[in-house]
């Protein structure tokens, strides 16, 4: 864990803008998004990839569960998903809400994004913050 960012964050070590948490999983707003909302989904337990994840139905049905509450949110049907594996060496989905109906999100383009900001990174918070159930 000494290496892995995402281990920190998914042990609160390293801080985070938490969309959604339970015993196993983690949902954090991306710093870099591709659109208000852009979410980074984790597994607290250490995987390299996607694919090695013990239970992934379990994982998978958390994105779901946030992705139906993105489109709730936004009131748009599409919620765009990417695994791509690079960057950080430890298993995650990215799950980014439409929010601009007309435009929506170039995937090419969502891992040129700005940083943003505490205040903006609150704001989106409060409104895509997934409720426990």
């Amino acid at each position: 864990m000494d290496e892995c960012i995402f281990c920190k964050i998914g042990a609160g070590i390293a801080p985070s803008t938490k969309l959604y948490e339970d015993s196993d999983h983690l949902g954090f707003l991306d710093l870099y998004p591709a659109a208000p909302g852009h979410c980074l989904l984790i597994p607290k337990k250490h995987y390299d990839y996607i694919w090695d994840i013990d239970n992934i139905d379990k994982f998978f049905f958390v994105a779901q569960k946030i992705a139906k509450h993105f489109q709730k949110v936004t009131n748009q049907p599409i919620v765009y998903s990417l695994i791509h594996g690079e960057g950080v060496k430890h298993a995650h989905l990215h799950i980014i809400p439409r929010t601009d109906p007309k435009t929506g999100v170039k995937i090419s383009e969502a891992f040129k994004g700005v940083k943003m900001d505490d205040l903006t990174a609150h704001e989106v918070q409060e409104k895509f913050r997934i409720p426990v159930l």
